[in-house]
């Protein structure tokens, strides 16, 4: 083998390396941008979750409670305006929102549980969640 041929071999197995390790760090970002949350009356009372899904920008709200108040998750993009993934099905129902957004924004998303009758107010809120699109 000659100079020339060992040097190409040496820069291709650098480059399946790079490659390699730019494929493992993407599906590393992939999946860790996946969640979910919860939110409890009185544990072990689940009123309603939701998962948000980043191939697509997905969330999914179910209404867990036959008890007339309806699931949301309230999200923004970029820290910009709130929008929000209304469920008022009812009990064992499931909403999907498909939302369309460039990847890499950052996310932050939050299951509310609205109030019975009168004006809506949040009731149950579950913790503050954070990823990207």
């Amino acid at each position: 083998m000659s100079k020339g041929d060992h040097v190409k071999a040496s820069v291709r197995t650098i480059m399946v390396g790079i490659v390699t390790g730019a494929l493992v760090t993407i599906g590393a970002q992939s999946a860790s941008a996946d969640s979910s949350s919860n939110v409890y009356g009185f544990f072990p009372n689940r009123l309603g979750h939701a998962t948000f899904t980043s191939d697509g920008e997905i969330f999914r709200v179910w209404d867990d409670e036959s008890d007339s108040r309806s699931v949301s998750v309230a999200w923004q993009v970029n820290n910009g305006p709130t929008h929000f993934c209304d469920n008022s099905n009812g009990d064992n129902s499931v909403k999907t929102c498909d939302l369309a957004y460039a990847e890499g924004q950052r996310i932050t998303w939050q299951v509310v549980v609205w109030s019975l009758g009168g004006p809506q107010q949040a009731q149950y809120s579950g913790s503050m969640q954070y990823d990207r699109t």
